[in-house]
């Protein structure tokens, strides 16, 4: 997949962002939910671009991203199950099993390291469709959500 180059400023603002969604929400059930809600949307938004980048894998992705359809739709514990189970299939695209922890934002699962929530998913997203353009579809979400496109303040 051809992209242009990254932008140090798009990976800074991507690792920050993953940082302050995984701390405010890690231990908040509103934080939790809106962080799946996030997820689900960016699981809709690029699963073109990642079925094309990892055709062995497009089945899968497209099975993640009908249920994150879904979970948009009618968000509700059954929804993000499926969702996380599609996911887990489909382990590095979306937020299921396994570790999403970011190394350039610690080491191990602690808060901010994207792990605990599996908001660090959108770190692997980066490394397929690029930084810049995770942060073009996820600052209007962030806005939405909070009024501001870098998201929630931190306590």
């Amino acid at each position: 997949m051809d992209r242009p180059p990254e932008d140090p400023d798009d990976r800074a603002w991507l690792l920050e962002i993953i940082g302050r969604l995984d701390r405010v929400s890690h231990d908040d059930v509103a934080g939790m939910a809106e962080n799946n809600r996030l997820s689900a949307a960016m699981c809709v938004a690029f699963v073109d671009a990642c079925a094309r980048e990892h055709p062995a894998a497009a089945t899968r992705l497209q099975a993640t991203a009908a249920a994150a359809r879904d979970h948009l739709e009618r968000a509700n514990e059954t929804t993000w199950a499926a969702l996380f189970r599609a996911a887990t299939a489909s382990y590095g695209y979306g937020p299921g099993d396994g570790c999403h922890s970011v190394p350039e934002l610690g080491q191990g699962c602690g808060p901010g390291t994207g792990c605990r929530t599996g908001i660090g998913w959108l770190w692997s997203l980066h490394h397929t469709v690029g930084a810049s353009a995770v942060r073009r579809a996820l600052e209007p979400l962030l806005h939405a959500r909070w009024g501001a496109p870098n998201g929630p303040n931190e306590p």
